[in-house]
């Protein structure tokens, strides 16, 4: 993601915001979940990327939470472990 123009990175911002705005029913929370996915880059590698998880939102913050533990879980022992400890 480093050898797009500009104006199509300003077109990406764009679209996460709007995906953002439009479903977040006012939940800040659930916003900042979202962007915890979105910023993934063991999973988000280009621009294709990005806009198959900004289809593919969680609409509800549990399902925003099992998204993100089922993510602590494929990790390396480590950061799970301290991941775990965290919660």
């Amino acid at each position: 993601m480093h050898n797009e123009s500009i104006e199509t990175l300003r077109r990406l911002e764009k679209e996460i915001e709007e995906a953002l705005v439009t479903e977040a029913q006012g939940m800040f929370l659930w916003v900042t979940l979202q962007l915890e996915i979105i910023g993934d880059t063991e999973r988000i590698k280009d621009i294709d990327s990005i806009h198959e998880v900004l289809a593919s939102l969680p609409p509800m913050l549990s399902k925003s939470y099992e998204v993100i533990y089922k993510r602590i879980h494929s990790i390396g022992e480590t950061p799970r472990r301290v991941a775990m400890e965290s919660l």
